[in-house]
């Protein structure tokens, strides 16, 4: 009986030996590595804004001006458009006689 258990333990290592040998035998992936080597970290991309020239007070003001101008400006043209499909809307569904208040 204890022949048959050693030829079986002997026949399970050999089958590791062999799934080792078949699968490289190492556990490195050449290619996960090198797809990581050249990523934009890895070549220096993103350093512009890790060493960034830091803004200037009157730099900051502009530039919080300059986004605050432009989202106004986006608002309005938003608004613009929304009171013109509102009057497309009334006017192709015959609610032309329904009196729009306007709060321009």
């Amino acid at each position: 009986m204890a022949s048959r258990w050693n030829e079986k333990q002997r026949l399970k290592e050999e089958f590791a030996v062999n799934k080792m040998l078949d699968t490289g035998g190492d556990s490195i992936d050449f290619e996960g590595t090198m797809a990581k080597d050249v990523r934009g970290a890895a070549m220096g991309e993103g350093d512009e804004e890790l060493f960034e020239k830091k803004l200037t007070k009157e730099e900051k003001k502009a530039l919080a001006k300059a986004k605050r101008e432009a989202k106004k400006k986006v608002c309005v043209l938003f608004y613009w458009n929304f009171c013109m499909f509102s009057t497309l809307n009334y006017v192709t569904h015959g609610l032309s006689n329904v009196k729009m208040s306007s709060n321009t």
